[in-house]
């Protein structure tokens, strides 16, 4: 009996962690969306300003179209990429935030949960596939985030096309119960 009691307090520890982790991203994501994206969407449709281009009024009719991947992406690739830059940058505290994280994991991102998206509308990548609107700016995918109890790292792309996007890595601190961009470097460019 103490064997089983002794289970479902680890078990329920476990969870309450998890649940903590997930509110917590989303409280990141709704604090910073604008940061992560840009506060503005371009006429061309792209979030990369490109030459002659100009920015979208800010009619609410003009809000454009983002789709979001629902399941965190993990590449070996952009986590050694995170560790070389922190090394680099002597942050020796959040790399060992990517140590204690190691194996846990969010579910799938809850769209209806992010909502301080400015001029963008979300919807899930599956159902942009069956979309045919020019409203549609591009992608944003999320890698596993790192988050403990007053750091994180969450690593984001930010897509206009196949051929179009970066991948940055974000350092968040937690000041006065609100999540602030300590520093901001990119992993990758294509």
């Amino acid at each position: 009996m103490k064997t089983l009691c002794f289970a479902c307090i680890i078990f329920l520890v476990i969870l309450s962690c998890e649940s903590y982790k997930t509110n917590c991203f989303y409280d990141i994501i709704n604090e910073n969306f604008l940061n992560f994206t840009d506060t503005v969407a371009y006429k061309s449709g792209t979030f990369f300003l490109i030459p002659g281009d100009s920015i979208i009024g800010s009619n609410a009719n003009n809000k454009m179209i983002v789709a979001v991947d629902t399941l965190f992406f993990q590449s070996p690739t952009v986590i050694k990429s995170l560790i070389i830059e922190l090394e680099k940058r002597n942050l020796i505290d959040y790399k060992e935030l990517l140590k204690e994280e190691k194996g846990q994991s969010l579910a799938a991102i809850d769209l209806s949960r992010i909502k301080h998206t400015g001029k963008y509308n979300l919807i899930s990548f599956a159902k942009s596939q069956t979309m045919k609107s020019k409203k549609l700016l591009g992608g944003i995918s999320f890698g596993q985030p790192f988050i403990g109890e007053d750091k994180a790292i969450i690593v984001f792309t930010l897509q206009s096309s196949p051929k179009a996007g970066i991948t940055n890595a974000y350092l968040l601190d937690k000041q006065n119960d609100k999540w602030k961009i300590r520093n901001v470097f990119e992993l990758e460019r294509w």
